[in-house]
């Protein structure tokens, strides 16, 4: 079963539709992104390379692009920056690259409570957000900006609140007693 095209269609020239890059509004995307822990950017990632695939007719898997992130991302930005160029919107390639694999693999392995600045590593996809969204609207002045909530989203971001405030609350508990063994009580009290 094949997918039909999205419904947008940004512009025509010389009678070819060009189709959108993936829309969002910074906004959201920090949003979604800080309270999925990142597991949003992924989405980010497939949607991209899902307009991508339309918008110039590449034979990819958008999937398969977004499993192995790290490896395609750079390709992403630069495709992003070349059709964002004329609007004079950069989307930094190699630094977004940089910053986002460093981030994403390195910020996880910091102490606590300092791997929390892991859940910022969205920052390094806002400048090829920007130029996606600057040439978006440079070929149409009424493409959807998709900066609102929907309901699943409120309820990802509900979701993510608790797991967040669980988790920072956990982080900054007192350590036991020493000699106190927490996790076996029942070991302990037959000693």
């Amino acid at each position: 079963m094949t997918e039909s095209p999205p419904d947008a269609v940004l512009a025509v020239e010389n009678n070819t539709e060009i189709e959108p890059l993936f829309s969002i509004s910074v906004f959201k995307l920090a949003v979604m992104s800080f309270f999925t822990f990142g597991l949003y950017q992924l989405y980010w990632f497939f949607k991209h390379w899902q307009a991508l695939r339309w918008r110039e007719n590449l034979d990819i898997n958008p999937t398969a692009r977004t499993i192995f992130v790290f490896i395609f991302c750079y390709s992403l930005f630069s495709r992003i920056q070349k059709i964002a160029g004329p609007t004079g919107a950069r989307s930094y390639p190699g630094w977004s690259t940089a910053g986002y694999i460093i981030g994403s693999l390195y910020f996880n392995h910091l102490p606590d409570p300092y791997f929390l600045v892991s859940l910022f590593t969205f920052a390094f996809l806002i400048p090829a957000q920007i130029a996606a969204n600057r040439a978006n609207e440079s070929q149409n002045l009424n493409f959807d900006r998709n900066a609102h909530f929907t309901k699943a989203n409120m309820a990802w971001i509900a979701v993510g609140a608790l797991l967040l405030g669980f988790g920072i609350w956990a982080t900054f508990l007192p350590d036991p007693p020493e000699g106190m063994d927490v996790l076996a009580p029942t070991e302990a009290a037959a000693a």
